[in-house]
C-alpha cells in the first residue's frame, strides 16, 4: 500500500479455491496492480460465511475493494473473468469502476471450443485465430481490411485454407460468431489480461497445495503474495560472457516446447524478516505463555461454524445416530 499511495489504479482480480472441484472450504481472492505488478489486496473467505462455494469469489472481491477503499486507493478499471455474480455486483454496487473482462480467459475459451471439435483441419487454425484476437485487443487497433501483402501462389498453397462448404469452416464460423463471445468483446477494449495472476495461482501450490488441507491462518499468511512482491524486479540471467540465458520448456496450451527467458535466482529474505518479527514480538511480551493465551483468546472470539451448523442442522447425539443407523440393518 505504501508503494501505491493515494492513487487511481488499474487492477486485475481472480479467485482461487483451496481444493479442486466444487467442494472448496476456502476461497482466496487476489488483486494485482497492472502498472506496478504488485499484489495490493488479498482476502480469504470461508464457505461457512457464504451460501455456498459459488459465492466465495464475489464476496472475496467485495472485501478486496473495501480494503483498498479503506486505504484511499481508487480503482478506475477492474478486469475479472466472466463470473455472473461479479458482473452483477460491479454493475449495481460499484458503478464508478469500469469493468473489463480478462482477455486471457476469453482467448482460452475460444481455443477450448475449437479444440473440442476434434477437427484436424481446424486444429491448424487455433493458434492463428487466438493470436489474431490477442493482436486486436492488446494493440487496440481497428482493422477494416487485411494489411499484409498479397500472397503469391507458392505462399497461398502452403496455407491450410478451409473450404467454405467444409465442416471445419462451419465450426470455426460458429465459434467466432457466437453472440455471447461478441458481447464479451465489448469489454476487452483495454486489452487487460491476468496471465500474471494465473502464474501467482501456480505459486500458491508451493505454499498451500490443493491436495492437502490447511487452516484459515495458512491462507491469511499470504506467503505466496509476499514471495511474488519481493521478486517482481528480478533481472535477466546471463552467462559469464554476458549473453542472455534461455530455457526450453514444454507448454500445454501451445502443445509443444517454447523458449522462455531465464531470470536471476529468487530472494527469500522476506522469510527472515517474518522470523525476526516473531522473535521481537515474543521478546517484547511479558511471557511466551501470555502471548499464546492472547492468540488463543482472539481465535475463540471468532465465529467458527461447521458446515452442518452453517446449513442450520442440529447435531444429534452419537448414541441416537448409531441406533438409527443399526435399525436400518435390522429392518432389512
Amino acid at each position: 500500500m505504501a508503494a501505491i499511495g493515494d492513487q487511481v489504479v488499474t487492477v486485475s482480480g481472480d479467485g482461487r479455491c483451496d481444493s479442486p472441484g466444487h467442494c472448496a472450504t476456502f476461497g482466496t481472492y487476489t488483486m494485482l496492480d497492472i502498472n506496478s505488478r504488485l499484489i495490493i489486496a488479498q482476502q480469504t473467505v470461508k464457505v461457512t460465511e457464504v451460501k455456498n462455494s459459488y459465492w466465495l469469489e464475489p464476496v472475496g472481491l467485495e472485501r478486496c475493494i473495501s480494503k483498498l477503499q479503506d486505504h484511499n486507493v481508487t480503482i478506475s478499471i477492474l478486469a475479472t473473468d466472466c463470473h455472473p455474480a461479479v458482473q452483477k455486483m460491479l454493475r449495481e454496487d460499484h458503478k464508478t469502476i469500469k469493468h473489463e473482462f480478462d482477455l486471457w480467459h476469453i482467448v482460452k475459451g475460444v481455443k477450448k471450443r475449437m479444440l473440442q471439435s476434434r477437427n484436424t483441419e481446424l486444429k491448424e487454425w487455433v493458434r492463428m485465430v487466438s493470436n489474431h484476437l490477442w493482436y486486436l485487443a492488446v494493440g487496440r487497433e481497428k482493422m477494416l481490411k487485411c494489411e499484409h501483402e498479397p500472397y503469391s501462389e507458392e505462399d497461398g498453397s502452403s496455407r491450410p485454407w478451409l473450404e467454405r462448404s467444409s465442416k471445419a469452416f462451419g465450426t470455426l464460423q460458429k465459434v467466432v460468431m457466437d453472440k455471447r463471445l461478441l458481447k464479451k468483446l465489448d469489454k476487452v477494449t483495454e486489452g487487460i489480461y491476468s496471465g500474471e495472476l494465473e502464474s501467482i495461482h501456480s505459486l500458491y501450490t508451493k505454499y498451500v497445495p490443493k491436495r492437502k488441507k490447511f487452516t484459515e491462518e495458512s491462507f491469511q499468511a499470504r506467503l505466496a503474495a509476499l514471495d511474488h512482491n519481493h521478486n517482481i524486479d528480478r533481472e535477466r540471467a546471463q552467462t559469464k560472457k554476458g549473453a542472455l540465458q534461455f530455457k526450453l520448456q514444454y507448454s500445454k496450451p501451445a502443445g509443444g516446447y517454447v523458449v522462455k527467458a531465464m531470470k536471476t535466482p529468487k530472494s527469500y529474505n522476506f522469510r527472515r524478516e517474518i522470523m525476526v518479527g516473531v522473535v521481537d514480538r515474543c521478546l517484547s511480551a511479558s511471557s511466551m505463555r501470555s502471548e499464546l493465551a492472547e492468540h488463543h483468546r482472539t481465535d475463540a472470539e471468532k465465529e467458527k461454524r461447521t458446515l452442518g451448523e452453517h446449513k442450520g442442522l442440529v447435531k444429534p447425539s452419537k448414541e441416537d445416530a448409531v441406533a438409527h443407523h443399526l435399525s436400518g440393518f435390522v429392518n432389512n
